[in-house]
């Protein structure tokens, strides 16, 4: 009980952080056209530090005591990172608030159930779980989202190149003109240019936030070019055919492998589907699931044997190319 009772003052207090960030950050309409540009430029921190009056785009204290926290474990970067991939605008206390409430809800809602501590702890850390695969699962539809509009903008920024378009000028027609998500991730790296970054750099930070084996070709060859000449605007046209075809074939392996796909997500939910079925039909027989130590013994068990299932199965049908 002390535990949850922590658990629930840290959620309120970072609930209360955000507000408060949320309010600053949205106060003036310059403010947020300003925190908007520094962001994609990744510059905020160096604006904070040259005028203290822009509130809004300054990191509180919470913001970086956290910061500094997650760096030392590690984990900073890498929660950045998911983050910024998914294009879902959350800040690391944000996704931790959401992680720490949804952990809260599910031990208090086992705990309720059948009033025992370790399976309660169990289904806190699912609880916490949950917030980071939705991340994550936001993340990989969007690189996928990213990986089909690729072709079309190499495309774009060869035909903008014959026009007589420079790199940097091309950059800003795929800014203008492409949608989400390609567009925005297109417009950050131009401000990085814009603000003088060398262009190497600039493409290697759009490779580090879009970890794409296509746009690795489209990085590779525009700074080979830089360095030893040549024309570009052909080169983007032969990398968009074979990024065309790699999207074929991945499509073709999604079909054969599709077969594979259903049967694991048949076998996933057919226990928790009858799970749940026993529950209303004949709740004192399954009860006992969560009211003996046998029964958690069970339940740990599944879970275990299920985990090792879906990862075997999906190392099973995941064909790379």
């Amino acid at each position: 009980m002390i535990l949850i009772a922590t658990l629930s003052f840290g959620s309120v207090a970072l609930l209360a952080q955000i507000a408060l960030d949320w309010w600053r950050r949205n106060q003036t309409a310059g403010a947020r056209r300003l925190r908007g540009r520094l962001e994609r430029a990744n510059l905020a921190s160096v604006a904070a530090e040259h005028d203290t009056s822009l509130v809004a785009v300054a990191p509180n204290a919470l913001q970086k005591q956290l910061n500094q926290w997650l760096s030392r474990a590690g984990l900073a970067k890498s929660i950045g990172l998911l983050l910024s991939q998914s294009g879902l605008g959350w800040s690391t206390a944000r996704l931790l608030t959401v992680c720490l409430i949804s952990s809260v809800a599910f031990g208090l809602s086992c705990l309720s159930l059948n009033g025992s501590a370790p399976t309660a702890l169990v289904c806190a850390a699912a609880g916490a779980a949950l917030p980071l695969l939705y991340v994550r699962r936001k993340r990989d539809k969007r690189l996928m989202t990213l990986e089909q509009q690729l072709p079309d903008v190499l495309d774009v920024i060869g035909r903008a190149m014959r026009s007589g378009y420079t790199f940097a000028g091309a950059m800003r027609v795929v800014a203008e003109e492409m949608p989400e998500p390609i567009g925005p991730e297109f417009a950050r790296a131009q401000d990085e240019m814009a603000f003088g970054i060398p262009v190497k750099d600039a493409l290697q930070n759009l490779l580090n936030r879009v970890p794409s084996e296509n746009l690795r070709f489209m990085v590779v060859a525009t700074v080979v070019q830089r360095e030893t000449g040549g024309n570009l605007a052909e080169i983007f046209s032969r990398i968009s055919r074979l990024m065309r075809e790699r999207v074929v074939l991945q499509g073709q392996i999604r079909v054969l492998s599709a077969d594979g796909r259903v049967s694991a997500l048949i076998l996933c939910l057919l226990p928790v589907l009858g799970a749940v079925a026993m529950f209303f039909l004949n709740r004192p027989y399954i009860a006992r699931l969560w009211q003996s130590p046998e029964g958690h013994s069970l339940l740990m068990t599944a879970a275990v044997m299920m985990i090792a299932g879906v990862l075997w199965m999906r190392r099973v049908i995941r064909i790379r190319i």
